[in-house]
């Protein structure tokens, strides 16, 4: 049997980071009072859900065989909305645009901790279903990243919707 300690310990700290963020995303959506952040919030944590059953799964495997498998990760609806772009928690209150600005924050910074994470799994795996995985992983985070992101720029009036500039006040030529 080959020694997977080091991919099962990243599946193990990988299962209880996404089992924190659907927490806080269902706490988010149930603190939310509009109805398009409540169902942003929601969509998140179906995400997370599904990520948490995958590596169920894969951990369940390694301990009963020693092995992963390799798996077919359906891009998700925020993956399917959100285009591809180059590029919280407690005490806040998300009814507040403060607060929501705090939560969106807080959920931005676990998503990129979470994509670095799984970027940094894939490195360090030999290639085949493991890294294939947590590569993946990387990817469907980024895309909860980026509708975070434009969450944040709308809720700020930045003019930027999904990392694109929707008005210009100057002239075009």
């Amino acid at each position: 049997m080959k020694d997977t300690s080091g991919p099962q310990r990243a599946i193990e700290l990988a299962l209880a980071a996404e089992k924190r963020s659907l927490e806080t995303y269902l706490r988010l959506a149930w603190e939310t009072p509009e109805t398009a952040g409540k169902n942003m919030y929601l969509r998140l944590a179906m995400d997370e859900f599904e990520h948490m059953r995958l590596l169920e799964r894969q951990h369940d495997r390694l301990c009963s065989d020693g092995t992963c498998v390799p798996v077919d990760i359906e891009p998700s609806l925020v993956e399917r909305v959100v285009p591809r772009l180059e590029r919280g928690e407690g005490g806040k209150n998300p009814g507040s645009d403060s607060g929501r600005s705090a939560a969106l924050l807080d959920a931005l910074e676990a998503e990129n901790r979470a994509r670095g994470f799984y970027r940094e799994q894939a490195e360090d795996s030999p290639p085949g279903p493991a890294r294939d995985m947590f590569a993946r992983l990387a990817e469907m985070e980024q895309a909860h990243a980026d509708l975070l992101q434009a969450e944040l720029d709308n809720l700020a009036g930045t003019g930027m919707w999904l990392g694109i500039r929707e008005f210009t006040l100057e002239a075009e030529r």
